[in-house]
């Protein structure tokens, strides 16, 4: 869901060239939710696991992103589990290809405070997304938890600002 709080500039020129310039400040996104195996009769037994999800800002959007923060990432319980007491750390990291690096984007910690619907509101990083999001990379979650019992999942919502400064060919 894109909010228009955006300002967009389009400019035309005699060259028949269109110049895009928009800032659009809130990307709201709710990614697929992540799934986990319980561990039955071994619950409480500490376990690091992780997935790889696709993240982006909207297919429309990608390709045109000259920059693209994360401003927001929560994480809720939707099965399994009503709160996220169990997880001791929480990382989620931007997977690089060779041209463009690794990077974590969202991080949380035990300790840090959870939501009263027992949501994790991660640390978010200052890092520009827009060059995973016009290679379609994938992102990586990586939790450290005490595993449930059983299957257990976790909601995601993404929030971005984006801005875009093109020259788009006819």
């Amino acid at each position: 869901m894109c909010l228009l709080k955006s300002a967009v500039l389009l400019t035309a020129f005699s060259s028949g060239c269109l110049y895009v310039s928009a800032d659009v400040a809130s990307i709201e996104q709710k990614l697929d939710d992540q799934k986990f195996p319980g561990a039955g009769p071994a619950a409480g037994t500490r376990v690091k696991v992780s997935h790889e999800f696709v993240m982006n800002i909207g297919d429309s959007l990608d390709g045109l992103a000259s920059t693209a923060a994360l401003t927001r990432m929560t994480f809720t319980p939707t099965s399994g589990v009503s709160k996220m007491d169990f997880i001791f750390g929480l990382t989620v990291t931007a997977k690089g290809d060779g041209t463009v690096p690794d990077a974590v984007i969202a991080t949380f910690s035990q300790g840090m405070a959870l939501a009263s619907n027992g949501a994790i509101d991660a640390k978010v990083t200052d890092v520009d997304l827009a060059p995973y999001f016009k290679k379609s990379l994938m992102f990586e979650l990586a939790v450290d938890v005490a595993a449930p019992a059983p299957d257990w999942s976790l909601g995601v919502e993404a929030e971005y600002r984006a801005s875009t400064d093109e020259k788009i060919q006819p």
